[in-house]
């Protein structure tokens, strides 16, 4: 079905259609001034002509609303950071979202690339074995080490897979997803009290979960803030910008 913004809508199998308000809601992630009319558009005739009406006014070159498809795509490029005195974070996602309207056009099924740098400080107070000797009067104690710091600078690529849920469909909007992610991990470790550098190297899979909201700045760009738990990594609180377009499908 092509829904035709100079169209009178008198198919009834167009006012029938279940998905219709879904559609009103996807279309209305890439035009913020139709938020309010896709919310308080009924499921009726009247409300929908008067909506299709406002489009025509608002949009006299757009040849029309809806093609009849089951879902809609978007590319979301994003880069999350965070900086502490003890850690560093930054993270680039490159995703592709489906969103389903037949299921809910608040769920969307995510799937990319993220790319991620940390370097985190932490602090080790000395461990010492418990045994003791005494030299003339003297105690000591053998320690296994001494106070010191190490330091882990991490590369991280990950190919994730999650599924994304929004909770409205307004400027402010929270969101959850969770999911999965094939994970290569390189890091180096150093530490205050040696001058050996250890290299690590893992392949694994991980899974994140996590709870956020963003805010709409203009039709194509949000700013973030989001709280990820990892199974793998150190759960941690981001900040970012967000840029989406929607792509032909």
């Amino acid at each position: 079905m092509m829904l035709n913004k100079k169209d009178s809508v008198n198919d009834h199998e167009i006012i029938q259609d279940d998905n219709y308000r879904n559609k009103l809601v996807i279309l209305s992630k890439q035009y913020p001034d139709l938020w309010k009319q896709a919310r308080n558009t009924r499921f009726n005739e009247a409300d929908v002509q008067k909506f299709i009406s406002y489009l025509n006014g608002k949009y006299a070159t757009y040849h029309h609303a809806f093609i009849n498809n089951d879902s809609f795509r978007f590319l979301n490029i994003s880069l999350k950071g965070i900086a502490q005195n003890n850690l560093s974070n930054i993270v680039l996602d490159v995703l592709t979202s489906d969103y389903f309207i037949n299921t809910s056009s608040n769920l969307s099924l995510k799937y990319g690339v993220e790319l991620s740098y940390s370097k985190q400080t932490a602090f080790f107070p000395k461990l010492f074995s418990g045994l003791m000797f005494e030299n003339g009067s003297t105690m000591d104690s053998i320690y296994i080490y001494k106070d010191h710091y190490e330091t882990m600078n991490a590369k991280i690529v990950e190919l994730p897979v999650m599924l994304n849920y929004e909770f409205t469909n307004s400027t402010v909007t929270p969101y959850c997803y969770v999911g999965l992610a094939p994970m290569l991990y390189f890091a180096t470790i150093s530490r205050t009290d040696s001058n050996e550098i250890r290299h690590e190297t893992k392949f694994t899979v991980n899974a994140f979960a996590a709870l956020g909201i963003k805010l709409k700045l203009t039709n194509a760009c949000n700013i973030m803030a989001e709280y990820k738990c990892h199974v793998i990594n150190q759960s941690n609180f981001l900040l970012g910008v967000e840029y989406y377009l929607k792509l032909k499908h």
